[in-house]
């Protein structure tokens, strides 16, 4: 199961962060600022070794907190942070990001391709549509202690995550329940049929990044659907 910091959407108060952790590992699913305002008063967080941080691709309210948690543990906390990127365009963008804007210490971080991620979990991206010129947007395949998880990020189609949904994985899913269909996001009115054909197959379906809760939980109730869950 994954925690989340929040859930919201770009406009919302807390952007959607998502983190599990591994021993001393604290995995997070993208850092948005609002994210590492929370982890920073986080009690756990002094006990960690090591900060991983699973990007799904650069737009702000994903990654905006990413520099600032690089510096937050290299200078406080003494903990080295391991960016994890799905793709080399991503790692490209990061690099920019975080050394040639923010100029991060170089010693405080690492920026890891699929090919080179050293963690004990699996963690496959899987690429998916979302803004076209954004140049490429991630969700990823998880398993984590036997627990078998798919994360979409954002994205306005779930077909590419589809041949790895079946029973007793949990599905986290970006949904849309604003007054309009922006087209790049997941339009919670035309996905619904297809979230509860999934459920009704004995997906777990939790949904995140919300731009509108209380429709959402209108929409969802009796489904078996549920929002995915914050930390206390």
């Amino acid at each position: 199961m994954l925690t989340f910091l929040g859930r919201g959407s770009a406009f919302a108060d807390a952007h959607n962060c998502a983190y599990f952790i591994r021993g001393k590992e604290l995995v997070l699913l993208d850092c948005p600022v609002t994210a590492f305002l929370k982890l920073k008063h986080a009690a756990f967080l002094k006990d960690m070794d090591v900060i991983r941080i699973l990007v799904t691709h650069m737009h702000c309210d994903h990654v905006g907190g990413i520099p600032l948690m690089i510096h937050y543990a290299k200078y406080i906390l003494e903990k080295p942070v391991k960016v994890m990127a799905p793709s080399a365009g991503v790692a490209h963008s990061l690099n920019l990001l975080i050394d040639e804007i923010e100029h991060c210490d170089k010693s405080g971080y690492s920026i890891q391709m699929p090919e080179e991620y050293d963690a004990d979990f699996l963690a496959e991206p899987i690429l998916t549509l979302h803004v076209d010129a954004l140049g490429g947007s991630y969700g990823y395949h998880l398993i984590v202690d036997e627990r078998e998880i798919v994360y979409t990020g954002d994205t306005r189609s779930l077909d590419a995550f589809l041949p790895f949904l079946h029973k007793h994985v949990t599905l986290y899913a970006e949904a849309s329940a604003g007054e309009r269909d922006s087209g790049v996001h997941l339009y919670l009115e035309k996905v619904l049929p297809q979230l509860c054909t999934l459920r009704k197959s004995g997906v777990q379906v939790y949904l995140m990044h919300l731009d509108n809760e209380e429709n959402t939980r209108r929409m969802i109730d009796g489904t078996g659907i549920e929002l995915a869950p914050l930390a206390e």
